[in-house]
């Protein structure tokens, strides 16, 4: 044996066992109709798909779910939530039906948040510390809120539906909330957090009390196509209103 095979035996195993440290991981907790999902500091990738047995949690992009590669099935639930803690995570989420809704803890790092035809009871979506990026497509939710923390944040919401309140609220940093093609049946609030902020709307309806404000920075406001406040509207804080 070289002199310098085991140096180089204890360098692998030292860099295998960095790779399984690092290995991203979800573990899924059920009690019978809440769905847990808890990830861990590294960069977690989950997706929820509608089965015909339920809905499917599968993992990419190196995370595992319940410490294998393989999709866990899970029937019966009526809400899921996520706890991702730290690390660029992504959540996408298909078209499926939870009547119950959503919640989601994203930590800091650099996160996405997709919801995409999906069915929901009340949704809440908050991110950490990190440039993050909130997306929600042809879905129904009962009442959906949208936070996130310092960093260059993205909110955009197309072709939706909440029969509830919609409140958006963003962190210090240049953010961006787009709303297009949605009806919101009760309250719509948006508050963009220091830093100057822009504001985009359009097709809407919103059909009780409408509050937008930039808070602090040099804000703008966009409004194109068909817009309708249904009750009272208050702008604060924007420097300019443009009309399309």
């Amino acid at each position: 044996m070289r002199l310098t095979s085991f140096p180089r035996a204890l360098a692998v195993m030292a860099l295998a066992l960095a790779a399984r440290v690092a290995q991203a991981d979800v573990v899924t907790q059920f009690d019978g109709s809440r769905l847990l999902i808890v990830g861990d500091e590294q960069p977690d990738t989950v997706t929820l798909d509608p089965t015909p047995g339920g809905i499917l949690v599968t993992g990419s992009n190196g995370t595992l779910v319940d410490g294998g590669l393989a999709p866990v099935l899970v029937s019966g639930v009526q809400r899921v939530a996520f706890e991702l803690h730290g690390g660029p995570d992504r959540v996408t989420v298909n078209a499926v039906d939870l009547p119950d809704g959503i919640g989601m803890r994203l930590g800091d790092g650099d996160d996405e948040a997709v919801l995409n035809g999906a069915f929901l009871g009340k949704t809440k979506i908050r991110t950490g510390n990190g440039n993050d990026a909130i997306w929600v497509f042809d879905t129904r939710a009962a009442r959906l809120y949208a936070q996130t923390n310092r960093g260059w944040d993205s909110v955009v919401v197309h072709d939706s539906w909440v029969p509830g309140d919609l409140q958006v609220s963003t962190g210090s940093d240049q953010d961006y909330v787009e709303i297009v093609a949605t009806e919101v049946g009760n309250d719509a609030r948006m508050r963009l957090g220091n830093d100057d902020d822009d504001l985009f709307l359009a097709d809407i309806a919103f059909d009780d009390d409408t509050r937008l404000d930039g808070d602090h920075g040099d804000n703008g406001l966009f409004f194109a196509g068909y817009i309708w406040f249904g009750d009272e509207l208050d702008i604060h804080d924007f420097a300019n209103d443009w009309w399309w």
